[in-house]
């Protein structure tokens, strides 16, 4: 049903739709310029990716959004933080349970990483949802861990542990 890929020159100009409809900012982090434009969706797709385990999401040959992780440093190396989004029209079709399942097992089978987690803004009931059927557990509340909007908002702790051990 989808497809994780590389991003591709042709995904600026939805990117610069999606990421400018305040119901997918609405849960995403405050570093994502707003209004978002052309050119920094071309510098997102050029070097914003680079180094880093950052997918588009294709469904029906068509770009709908982004997976990604951030590879914690030091003694936390084996661990990532891991975020997606999809664009409001492709909410509730399963795409982004499908997405964070491929995502993750690729993670596993083809990185050490043992420890995916992912820290949701409380009030999105759909990524709690995602994060659930594939597995990840609530580790915690984190209270008022998030000012986004003038407000503060619990976040929620989920978390994946790789389901095989490493070989040393």
């Amino acid at each position: 049903m989808i497809i994780l890929r590389d991003y591709q020159k042709s995904d600026a100009p939805l990117l610069v739709e999606y990421l400018n409809d305040p119901k997918v900012l609405r849960y995403l982090t405050s570093s994502i310029s707003s209004p978002f434009t052309e050119k920094e969706a071309r510098w997102w797709i050029k070097d914003g990716t680079l180094n880093k385990y950052i997918r588009a999401i294709e469904y029906k040959g068509t770009f709908v959004g982004t997976i990604g992780a951030v590879r914690e440093e030091f003694e936390r190396s084996r661990s990532a933080e891991v975020g997606y989004w999809l664009a409001t029209p492709y909410w509730g079709k399963g795409i982004a349970t499908e997405a964070l399942q491929q995502f993750s097992q690729n993670l596993f089978e083809q990185t050490d990483l043992m420890r995916l987690f992912s820290q949701v803004f409380e009030g999105n009931k759909g990524s709690l949802k995602v994060l659930e059927k594939n597995g990840f557990e609530l580790e915690g509340r984190l209270k008022k861990a998030v000012y986004k909007d003038h407000k503060f908002c619990d976040a929620f702790l989920y978390a994946k542990i790789r389901p095989y051990t490493l070989h040393p």
